[in-house]
């Protein structure tokens, strides 16, 4: 399959994402906190929905793909194309009702960077993608990888602002890296 297959691919990724979350928009819904103690990391039910669909969708159209979720871990995460999936990069905005979050979507393949990243809606979210693919496959270890989100690559974190929902999404992740966080 080539690259331009995989972006029609990821388009309907973050088509079904949408359309999965968007629903759950500005709508009362419960949240639960999977963060440490002393953090709030929140999760919805529209977490959970669009990442299960996303989760489908590809399983039902690469079989020997492996996915690796923020909300549902590893899958085949050795597999020579692998699929990064954030469902909403920012629900904290989300829960709150402002528009400044997005579902990311990377595919990385056995190669030293992700083949194909797409952000659905929010900031550019590459470096989130970097890190990750540096955290989780390259087992670059963590310094390395928090890099990826530093002012070194254009990355400035700042409360409500989209690339500050990088920063906490990471964050969140690190449990599953192996990580201690901060």
């Amino acid at each position: 399959m080539t690259a331009i297959d995989f972006s029609a691919f990821v388009d309907e990724l973050a088509t079904v994402s949408g359309e999965t979350i968007l629903p759950f928009f500005r709508t009362a819904l419960s949240i639960e906190d999977k963060g440490r103690p002393g953090s709030f990391d929140p999760v919805t039910a529209a977490d959970h929905a669009a990442e299960a669909a996303m989760r489908t969708l590809i399983r039902r159209t690469f079989p020997d793909h492996g996915i690796i979720g923020e909300e549902y871990g590893r899958e085949r995460a050795d597999a020579e194309y692998v699929w990064v999936l954030d469902p909403i990069d920012g629900t904290k905005s989300f829960i709150s009702g402002m528009p400044a979050w997005g579902t990311l979507i990377a595919l990385l393949r056995s190669a030293p960077k992700p083949v194909l990243i797409h952000c659905k809606q929010g900031s550019d979210r590459t470096g989130l993608a970097s890190a990750l693919y540096l955290a989780a496959l390259a087992k670059a270890g963590e310094p390395v990888s928090e890099e990826q989100l530093s002012v070194r690559y254009g990355h400035i974190a700042i409360p409500l602002v989209g690339t500050y929902e990088m920063d906490r999404s990471f964050e969140a992740m690190e449990p599953r890296l192996g990580f201690q966080g901060p």
